[in-house]
């Protein structure tokens, strides 16, 4: 799995022009075979940023992206409406997994202690913790499952 995190700092006064350059480029990644999700919202504190979050199903499904024509295209108008791109990449075929049931199992107030190596992670004092390590189909599904739920419930 590829994630990607990107913070797009449009020119001053153009994030509304570069959110609707962007709009088909998003649909045409959606579609992309590769694609797990493809999502960006406004920055919560500066007008001119825009958040984006990448998932592709691994390394080679982001660089067939890149090099798809919208993509292309696309890098015309970031050259001319973004004036800074900070980006995080994280490649993993290791999926780690915590579901932490909050309201059947409410934490104590220590319920997060520093990883000490056991093999436990930081939630070990944690009532009804599981951890699951998955597949990379895993990690795909439950993330389709979560980017369904945050458009029902915005």
């Amino acid at each position: 799995m590829k994630f990607i995190t990107g913070w797009l700092s449009c020119r001053q006064g153009m994030r509304d022009e570069f959110l609707a350059a962007m709009e088909p480029h998003v649909a045409l990644t959606r579609a992309e075979p590769g694609c797990v999700f493809f999502e960006y919202h406004r920055h919560k504190d500066d007008e001119d940023v825009v958040v984006l979050i990448e998932g592709f199903r691994d390394a080679e499904a982001h660089e067939f992206h890149r090099r798809t024509p919208h993509m292309i295209a696309m890098q015309a108008d970031v050259r001319r409406l973004l004036a800074k791109l900070s980006v995080i990449e994280t490649v993993s075929d290791e999926v780690i997994r915590y579901d932490l049931d909050f309201i059947a199992n409410p934490p104590s107030p220590e319920w997060i202690e520093p990883d000490d190596g056991d093999g436990n992670g930081p939630y070990r004092n944690y009532r009804g913790y599981t951890s699951l390590f998955g597949t990379v189909d895993d990690a795909v599904r439950e993330a389709s499952t979560h980017i369904t739920w945050m458009k029902q419930n915005p």
